[in-house]
């Protein structure tokens, strides 16, 4: 019986030890499941800020890039702008209507990002068609003046003297 006695004490010794540690346990464990649970949300909470804040980088870099393409775009108005400026101010100095096409040059068209200009004076009075008197070929940059204009240069200046002298001024090539 001595046996049974001291295997008796042993299990009250460790009976109530190995509960007690189990419940220590169990509230470290669930001490330790909060704890993760609450990083998880402070880690989803940083990466929904972290997010939030790369659209909000992607957006002001966007942003960025459309005021530079904007300004870049009034830049080159403004200084097409100065240009006319100056060559009104050039063209108001004088009276004489050959001087005033004398006065612009490619310079002033490469300002204003020309390559070629033109201009005719149209008299109305003996003016039929392209063939006949009435067109009086002023300016020619970028034109060889030997040279007959292309085709479509002469109908524009056709349509302008049929529609009675209003000014044209185009940047594209135009389809007819």
């Amino acid at each position: 019986m001595e046996g049974f006695v001291w295997a008796d004490t042993l299990l009250y010794i460790f009976g109530p030890s190995a509960i007690i540690a189990a419940v220590i346990l169990y509230v470290a464990l669930v001490v330790k499941s909060e704890t993760v649970r609450k990083l998880q949300n402070a880690l989803k909470n940083l990466q929904q800020t972290y997010d939030d804040l790369d659209k909000q980088a992607k957006l002001i870099i966007k942003t960025d890039l459309e005021l530079h393409n904007a300004q870049g775009e009034l830049d080159k108005k403004i200084s097409g702008l100065y240009t006319l400026q100056k060559i009104s101010h050039i063209l108001s100095t004088t009276l004489d209507e050959n001087e005033i096409f004398t006065k612009i040059s490619t310079a002033h068209l490469t300002e204003l990002r020309f390559e070629k200009a033109v201009s005719f004076i149209i008299d109305h009075g003996t003016f039929k068609s392209l063939d006949s008197q009435g067109i009086d070929l002023k300016l020619a940059i970028g034109y060889n003046i030997g040279a007959r204009l292309t085709s479509l240069t002469w109908i524009w200046v056709e349509r302008l003297a049929l529609l009675g002298g209003v000014p044209l001024s185009t940047t594209r090539t135009v389809r007819v």
